[in-house]
């Protein structure tokens, strides 16, 4: 069993220091447990190479907008995201399901690093308890890099109806030249800060 961690992303000074993100490689279990024979050198390669490929990121931040907020615009309207982070978000379009709903297919176009890029998304889960809401990632540019791709996004209330955000990246690269998705995270963290922006600055 493998973990690693990275030390924090050199942010620009619009994000928080306390944004913090980490990497740890796949567990792997086996059912039921193998004997020392069982494992040939042809799994432990298998095994190191999947711990390689796959990592998780998360990223925590505090924000002025109410929990409920932010988890109500991801989860119930997401098409009006452009109209709150239009330099990162030019469009979501529902492609199957219904906004609001577990199963729905969203299909996004995004600016993330000087590009335009697009990626469909099934809505894996909505758990309005909590205040989170999964995505995987099934096609667009995000694929051409990533095998398995979900993202979960998280708000906890705060005492002073303040927020805490948690964005979570949990993926597979296709190969081990892939960089880790720093960048993407970087793009989400800005995403919730400007949608934070619109909805305080008044």
């Amino acid at each position: 069993m493998l973990a690693h961690s990275a030390p924090y992303l050199p942010f620009s000074p619009e994000v928080h220091p306390a944004s913090l993100y980490k990497i740890n490689t796949c567990f792997l279990t086996f059912f039921p447990p193998p004997t020392h024979t069982q494992v040939n050198r042809q799994q432990k390669l298998d095994i190191k190479e999947m711990s390689l490929l796959r990592g998780k990121l998360e990223a925590c931040f505090g924000i002025r907008l109410a929990a409920t907020q932010h988890h109500e615009i991801f989860s119930g309207r997401p098409h009006h995201v452009s109209n709150m982070a239009p330099t990162k978000i030019k469009n979501c379009a529902l492609h199957g399901g219904d906004f609001g709903q577990k199963g729905a297919l969203l299909n996004w176009d995004y600016i993330h690093d000087g590009a335009h890029k697009v990626a469909k998304e099934i809505v894996e889960n909505i758990d309005d308890v909590n205040l989170s809401i999964t995505f995987k990632v099934i096609e667009g540019d995000l694929t051409k890099e990533y095998k398995e791709l979900k993202i979960v996004v998280k708000a906890t209330p705060k005492s002073d109806n303040t927020s805490l955000i948690h964005w979570t990246l949990d993926y597979e690269k296709l190969n081990e030249d892939i960089a880790e998705p720093f960048s993407f995270m970087e793009f989400l963290v800005h995403l919730s800060k400007d949608i934070d922006v619109h909805h305080t600055k008044k």
